[in-house]
């Protein structure tokens, strides 16, 4: 469950304050407890990501991070943005609107029609 949730709601490494004010990441040996553990189970979710994928489909993620990240990417290449998905269901809409059994067709072919719409 716990790498469920590095999925979820995302991991970045934890980073601290130089002495110029800037962010750079923080040493290993420095990490508390709870920043180690979150880190475990973003690389256990991570794992399980990159070992579930066919090879095709791990180069897409292979440089991710995060579990998070490596989960949009899958998301956005198999499900598209919004935009696509918004059409994708106005397609989906109109064919079921224009459904009609055709003369020649049997209750099975037009039952096999609008399952594959559904």
């Amino acid at each position: 469950m716990d790498a469920w949730f590095a999925v979820e709601e995302g991991w970045k490494a934890p980073m601290v304050m130089d002495a110029k004010g800037l962010e750079i990441p923080k040493s290993k040996k420095d990490w508390t407890t709870e920043e180690k553990t979150a880190a475990k189970n973003n690389s256990t979710a991570l794992s399980i990501i990159f070992r579930s994928l066919p090879m095709s489909q791990f180069t897409h993620v292979q440089g991710s991070t995060s579990a998070k990240e490596a989960c949009d990417i899958l998301e956005t290449t198999f499900e598209g943005t919004s935009n696509v998905k918004r059409t994708r269901l106005d397609i989906l809409a109109s064919e079921f609107e224009n459904l009609t059994m055709e003369n020649e067709e049997s209750i099975e072919e037009f039952s096999s029609r609008l399952s594959s719409i559904s």
